[in-house]
């Protein structure tokens, strides 16, 4: 930007850049070029727009990646070329010398240079090599549970171990209430209502008068203190807000990067989807036992309405008797039955009582109770 402005007071005054511009001019780049360091440190540190130990990560790594392949590269173009332009080789020296050069050459631009980029990675940068390569796969490794506990147990540990977070609470949906690690958050407080609406992870800094967290009410400002938390986690299902993840300061007291919030993002999502999954199978799981269980009652009941029905027939000279019912939904009102009378008759009573089910089974139950008794 300095710059840009002497070029510009050049090109509209006239003068020559860098000769005929005024000391004052060249006095405000100078001053301007030496407060950009400044000001960017101040953005980075204050201001938490990069974590520190990123930015020296990013430009160590640029600076032995880029600039030392860059150095192989140059050495490799001198070797060929001393090869190449060599009197006292043949020719055939000198092409398979080319040969070679371009061979390693490639090798620099291709698989060779991600190693080498992923080996200095693991080398200086163990700490943070691992923490994105272990939440990156276990974003992908939720989604495998099918238990509720041991995922929240998997999430937690993990997380603990790779970003030394020693406190971790989950909270979960339960009526209308989110509970968990000895707090609580009502569905319709600010806090679930802030995380509902933003839908990312919400950084907890009650020291900056102008975050979120002042807008919640007291007791919700007590909970978070309660919690320890630094930062909010929404764990988000497919149309709801499944519970959230509350965590602690590091160990080393260092701020969640850019980088670990999105990571951490990820893991969350892919958690609260399959927190709601496991909610669903669950659910399904539990109906299908109830109708399992009413499938077998109802079996019992139709056993016990068989047995109503005549289990012998009457022996009449001249006639057969027999009978069957069959009940749609397995039990009924249907009834008949045979009767022998005081008077050497034979009585058949046939009967439908109105409507299905249980209810009209028990009513024809008591129909046939009465029959009887009045019969006898």
């Amino acid at each position: 930007m300095p710059s840009l402005l002497v070029t510009l007071y050049s090109l509209i005054s006239g003068k020559d850049w860098g000769y005929d511009v005024p000391e004052w001019v060249l006095f405000l780049v100078i001053l301007g070029l030496s407060i950009f360091p400044l000001t960017l440190a101040y953005v980075v540190v204050v201001h938490r727009a990069m974590d520190v130990s990123m930015v020296m990560r990013q430009s160590m790594q640029y600076a032995l990646a880029k600039n030392g392949l860059l150095v192989l590269r140059a050495i490799l173009v001198i070797v060929a070329l001393t090869v190449i332009l060599d009197p006292n080789k043949t020719v055939g020296n000198q092409a398979t010398g080319l040969a070679l050069s371009g061979v390693a050459f490639l090798a620099l631009r291709g698989r060779f240079s991600d190693k080498a980029s992923q080996w200095m990675d693991r080398k200086f940068f163990r700490e943070a090599y691992s923490s994105e390569h272990i939440l990156s796969h276990l974003s992908g490794e939720v989604r495998k549970y099918s238990e509720t506990k041991p995922l929240l147990e998997t999430v937690t540990s993990r997380i603990a171990d790779t970003l030394h977070v020693p406190r971790i609470s989950v909270l979960l949906a339960d009526g209308d209430i989110y509970s968990g690690g000895g707090a609580t958050f009502g569905v319709e407080s600010k806090t679930m209502e802030y995380l509902r609406t933003s839908d990312k992870p919400a950084v907890v800094y009650f020291d900056d008068p102008d975050s979120w967290v002042h807008q919640l009410e007291p007791q919700g400002q007590q909970t978070l203190k309660s919690l320890d938390a630094q930062l909010l986690l929404p764990l988000t299902g497919r149309d709801k807000l499944m519970g959230l993840i509350s965590l602690g300061p590091k160990l080393s007291e260092v701020p969640y990067s850019n980088s670990d919030v999105k990571l951490l993002q990820s893991v969350a999502s892919q958690m609260g989807l399959a927190i709601e999954n496991n909610q669903l199978v669950s659910k399904l799981a539990s109906e299908a036992a109830i109708q399992e269980r009413m499938n077998r009652e109802l079996e019992i009941a139709r056993e016990v309405q068989q047995r109503l029905f005549p289990q012998k027939f009457p022996t009449i000279g001249g006639l057969d008797c027999c009978g069957k019912c069959r009940a749609v939904l397995g039990v009924g009102g249907d009834y008949y039955d045979f009767l022998l009378l005081p008077d050497g008759k034979l009585g058949i009573a046939i009967g439908d009582v109105s409507g299905k089910g249980i209810s009209a089974a028990l009513l024809m139950a008591s129909l046939r109770s009465s029959l009887r008794g009045q019969i006898i």
